[in-house]
């Protein structure tokens, strides 16, 4: 993948307020008080606008893959930075990130 900066976001309409993803990554994802979850910027801010986006850290990349994999409500989105109008990856496409992040590729 050549470039390998990633988005990721939740559609708090499919969030059923699980927790998996905070365990993954509790960097980029918290609940507010509504009980559903949201993505923080770098600062650590929670981010409350709908579709709001945030960067994926570089060392967080697996994790947040895992947390949209097994995300029971599958409301985390993650797509290429680089694209802005680009859909969501794929499973697929996620799955082949994830090996080339496990291989040392990414």
């Amino acid at each position: 993948m050549a470039d390998s900066e990633l988005q990721v976001w939740v559609d708090q309409d499919l969030c059923t307020g699980d927790g998996l993803c905070v365990q993954y990554a509790p960097e980029v994802f918290e609940f507010d008080v509504d009980g559903l979850a949201y993505v923080k910027d770098e600062a650590g801010e929670l981010q409350l606008a709908k579709d709001a986006r945030v960067a994926v850290p570089a060392n967080l990349r697996l994790e947040i893959l895992d947390a949209a994999k097994e995300c029971p409500g599958e409301c985390i989105h993650v797509r290429r930075a680089a694209d802005a109008s680009a859909e969501p990856l794929t499973e697929d496409e996620r799955d082949e990130i994830r090996s080339q992040l496990a291989a040392g590729a990414v």
